[in-house]
C-alpha cells in the first residue's frame, strides 16, 4: 500500500511520530488539483493521524501516574486504611 509507505507508518502508528511525512504528503497531494475531493479527503485523513497522535502521547503520558495511583489504593485496602464506596452517600 502506497499510503502507509508515504506517510512513513508501517500498520500502526508509532507514538511520538515526526509530523515532516505528513507535511510531504499533504504537499504532494496539494499538486493534483484535478482531483479535489481526493486530496480533501486525505488531508482530513492527515489530521486525523495527528490528532490520534496527540491523543496516543496523552495517553502514554498519564499511564505513570495512574499507575502509583492505584498502587497506592492497593496499599490503603491491605492497610485498612480505606472503606467501602457507598453509592447512596454520593
Amino acid at each position: 500500500m502506497i499510503i502507509p509507505n508515504l506517510l512513513n507508518i508501517s500498520g500502526r502508528r508509532k507514538l511520538g511520530c515526526q509530523p515532516q511525512p505528513l507535511q510531504r504528503f499533504s504537499k504532494y497531494l496539494s499538486n493534483f488539483p484535478a482531483q479535489e475531493q481526493v486530496v480533501e479527503h486525505m488531508q482530513e485523513y492527515i489530521e486525523d493521524l495527528r490528532d490520534e497522535l496527540h491523543w496516543d502521547k496523552q495517553f502514554e503520558a498519564s499511564q505513570s501516574p495512574l499507575i502509583s495511583a492505584a498502587q497506592k489504593a492497593r496499599e490503603q485496602i491491605l492497610e485498612g486504611r480505606s472503606m467501602p464506596l457507598d453509592i447512596d452517600e454520593l
